[in-house]
């Protein structure tokens, strides 16, 4: 069976391959990821903390990566990180992975008293928590 994307009827006895056209059968392209058009993982109503709701758009809050965490000043907006979990955070656990972020850099999980030791021991076991503090 002859390829049909080589067309070989030029004069010279060249050979051109044709370019790609969108999606190849048996495999997935970048731009046909099965994610795509997914929702993202947070909820619709998330606002991202620190910074006020009403920033001017495009504009952005640099805060130090060395920076120590302290939370907003209305405290009953955060909430454990844990999945699905609604409760005031009570713990502050800062963790990096050495893998991908300098030794100064710290992310935070929020947590509740109840789900605090659960994602303490998930990050330990990863070797990626550095610190637990109380939120005050």
């Amino acid at each position: 069976m002859r390829d049909r994307s080589v067309i070989d009827d030029q004069p010279t006895g060249t050979v051109h391959r044709r370019a790609d056209k969108g999606r190849q059968r048996g495999g997935i392209r970048g731009y046909d990821s099965p994610v795509a058009g997914r929702l993202p993982p947070w909820s619709p109503g998330a606002r991202s903390l620190p910074g006020p709701a009403d920033r001017a758009p495009g504009t952005l809050h640099a805060v130090p990566m060395n920076a120590p965490f302290s939370p907003a000043p209305d405290a009953e907006l955060l909430i454990c990180s844990a999945k699905a979990c609604r409760e005031p955070a009570r713990w502050a656990l800062r963790w990096n992975n050495p893998r991908i972020h300098t030794e100064e850099r710290r992310k935070n999980w929020l947590a509740c008293d109840d789900h605090k030791e659960g994602l303490a021991e998930f990050l330990r076991i990863r070797g990626f928590l550095r610190e637990v503090e109380p939120l005050s």
